[in-house]
């Protein structure tokens, strides 16, 4: 990952309502190499200086209330909607590089059983609503994604309703 790429994921993370030293954990940087960042970024007008998760609910962006008030809802949401889009592949992306790519998912036999047991039914909602979000943006299915295709220790793959999510053509990156 450049040093590019790295900087964005921790504007992501950061924007998020993240701290530092978790964003430093997941990235597998040093604090003081994330701090560094984010004072340049804030610096540079590319993160808020503030930005606080609320205790029962999603992440506020942190703008002073009187630049918020002075920003039309739709530019706030299409900020938010960029951002979020960005945290979703770095989330992804993650997981797929670090679990489903492991070494361990060929070596042990009981590790891809064990990682479905934990996480089936979060990624299987996170797939339906991925479906919901690429049909309100009109994506269209490329053939022969994901649903159906051998997984990497031989059972089948994806849940029923979410034929050809897996990769989207038009949109993205």
């Amino acid at each position: 990952m450049d040093s590019t790429e790295l900087r964005d994921q921790v504007r992501v993370m950061l924007a998020a309502g993240l701290r530092q030293r978790q964003v430093a954990l997941r990235l597998g940087i040093s604090q003081p190499t994330v701090s560094a960042y984010k004072r340049d970024l804030v610096d540079a007008g590319r993160l808020p200086t503030q930005g606080k998760p609320t205790s029962d609910g999603p992440v506020e962006l942190g703008e002073p209330p009187a630049l918020r008030a002075s920003r039309p809802r739709a530019e706030i949401l299409l900020e938010a909607a960029t951002i979020k889009a960005s945290m979703l592949r770095t989330v992804t992306r993650t997981l797929l590089e670090q679990v489903v790519r492991a070494d361990e998912w060929v070596t042990d036999p009981g590790f891809p059983g064990a990682v479905r047991s934990a996480a089936a039914d979060d990624v299987g909602e996170a797939v339906d609503h991925l479906a919901e979000i690429a049909a309100a943006l009109k994506l269209r299915p490329v053939v022969g994604a994901v649903v159906g295709q051998e997984a990497p220790d031989g059972e089948p793959s994806g849940r029923q309703g979410t034929a050809g999510l897996g990769r989207l053509a038009g949109g993205h990156r």
